[in-house]
């Protein structure tokens, strides 16, 4: 086992190296490897509601939905940063939900489905309570939500906020706890590919977003002709999100914004998982946060950033 070597090697150097491309391999071969999959078979049908947001009027959220004729539990699937309901990981989350007889649907992120006016944080849950209160999953006996990365960021702030006699339980599956170590990490030169990928699907949210607002004649407060030019998390998190949703600045917005110090304030069964070699979201991150939740915390020495 590899934790077992870690320990005992006299070559921590090696090791390390080792540990590295370890965590790499299951984070990217499982989602190459997903992209060839068959998805969940049967019935799906788009979700639409629409809700007001205090500072940017009607918003609209969105899902995919797969129905279940037997189902009495709902499953809310939130995919990560830069990503949308079509990620691997949501799509064969989805397949083995509706095999044990769980209605699933795949929730968009506030503007990850290209029509929404706005686009998300780290913190923003109004588009998942919107979800949970829906008409149309008002028959479910229990809602379960589920959560990949940040989307397991968001569910875990919405377990913080929400108390709802349907809502049974949070999964967060490598979540971010900390952001400002999260953004550290991923800003890394060592791991370039992973910042280029989720960089480049932030763009086309937010491009998305702009003209879907610009149609509604609304405005967003972002470096339109410079999203291009952004080359770090840090920098994007402090010239797009920071402006958007008011911030003091980007300190301001991983202090205020990161779940971790709130996990004590869970209200529902919570489940994190966790990975020891995650690239993207380090252990050492995650660990400060999780001696006082009352979460069910399961850390892992197979598999990296939600591939295992």
């Amino acid at each position: 086992d590899m934790k077992s070597t870690e320990r005992h090697s006299s070559n921590g150097r090696a090791t390390s190296f080792f540990g590295r491309i370890y965590g790499h391999y299951w984070t990217v071969v499982p989602h190459l490897v997903g992209r060839i999959k068959h998805g969940p078979s049967g019935e799906t049908q788009p979700w639409i509601t629409s809700f007001t947001d205090p500072s940017m009027g009607e918003i609209r959220a969105s899902g995919i939905y797969h129905p279940h004729p037997d189902a009495r539990t709902l499953a809310i699937v939130v995919h990560g940063l830069g990503s949308d309901p079509s990620a691997d990981y949501v799509v064969h989350t989805a397949k083995e939900l509706l095999g044990k007889n769980i209605a699933v649907l795949r929730f968009s992120m506030r503007g990850a489905d290209g029509q929404a006016p706005d686009f998300y944080n780290a913190q923003l849950t109004a588009d998942l309570k919107a979800a949970i209160r829906s008409p149309l999953f008002s028959h479910f006996e229990r809602i379960v939500i589920i959560g990949f990365s940040l989307g397991g960021h968001v569910s875990l702030w919405l377990g913080t906020e929400l108390e709802h006699p349907k809502v049974h339980g949070v999964i967060a599956v490598c979540p971010p706890l900390d952001l400002a170590g999260c953004q550290r990490a991923l800003d890394n030169p060592r791991i370039n590919f992973y910042r280029t990928h989720v960089l480049a699907g932030l763009r086309e949210t937010v491009r998305e977003a702009a003209v879907r607002a610009t149609e509604m004649g609304r405005t967003l407060p972002i470096p339109h002709d410079q999203l291009d030019e952004i080359r770090t998390i840090r920098a994007w998190d402090e010239q797009v999100i920071v402006p958007r949703f008011g911030y003091a600045d980007v300190d301001d917005y991983y202090a205020r914004a990161s779940v971790g110090p709130h996990l004590t304030q869970l209200k529902c069964p919570t489940l994190i998982i966790a990975a020891e070699r995650d690239p993207m979201v380090p252990i050492e991150t995650l660990t400060p946060f999780l001696t006082e939740t009352p979460a069910d915390v399961r850390i892992t020495s197979q598999g990296a950033h939600v591939g295992f």
